[in-house]
């Protein structure tokens, strides 16, 4: 009987045991993820003049995340159901995070529109500044926390698009535009906060969003491994 007993203590032991192997486990496969995830991105910083979104990169990566631990659960012949209403929802994520930054990229080249309006030359056609704005956002990108790079120290300067921005400014026709104190500068070309508040905040949240629906996920499915 106390043998009995002991052998139920022992196995209840043993599960707790396991399950907290599996919860370790987990917790180092999502820090490897976000390891990969912030290497990748500053390499491609490195190497790339324009990266990739900061926030897009880790939406994505939290995405994929998912998918290869619910790929290894299928190779353990694990059942996936579990995750696959996370998996559902992870991609929705995804695919609301592309439509949010193509509508930062529509709102920034209105923008140049506006500007670029306002700092032609007379008779200038319409055509030719809708041709100098899309130039303007491939040169520049899209920036839509500037105030990123200003909180993390005057090491940072403004960031790398601050630098593009002055770059864009010097690629523009002077007899075109007018350029400089008492025409078009760097500044000019920030979207300003007003209209770019709430896409941003969406842009954030979204991708918070989906590292917490990837880790959620990955600390209950280690439940069922």
């Amino acid at each position: 009987m106390h043998a009995r007993i002991l052998w139920k203590l022992y196995l209840k032991a043993l599960d707790r045991e396991l399950e907290m192997i599996a919860y370790i486990d987990s917790m180092w496969y999502i820090a490897a993820v976000l390891g990969i995830a912030l290497f990748a991105w500053a390499v491609r910083s490195f190497v790339e003049s324009n990266p990739d979104s900061f926030l897009l990169n880790f939406t994505f990566f939290a995405f994929t995340g998912q998918c290869v631990f619910a790929a290894q659960m299928l190779r353990e012949g694990n059942s996936i159901r579990v995750m696959l209403g996370p998996l559902v929802f992870g991609l929705t994520l995804v695919l609301l995070q592309i439509v949010i930054f193509r509508a930062q990229a529509r709102k920034t080249l209105e923008h140049y529109r506006r500007v670029l309006e306002k700092t032609k030359v007379p008779n200038l056609s319409p055509a030719e500044v809708e041709r100098w704005a899309t130039m303007l956002l491939r040169a520049t990108g899209v920036d839509f926390y500037p105030e990123f790079y200003l909180l993390m120290g005057k090491g940072f300067d403004r960031g790398p698009r601050a630098k593009r921005r002055n770059e864009a400014i010097s690629i523009l026709p002077h007899d075109q535009f007018r350029c400089g104190p008492n025409g078009l500068t760097t500044d000019d070309l920030l979207v300003p906060p007003e209209e770019r508040k709430w896409l941003w905040r969406s842009y954030a949240l979204t991708c918070v969003s989906a590292w917490v629906i990837f880790i959620t996920s990955i600390l209950i499915a280690a439940q069922h491994r």
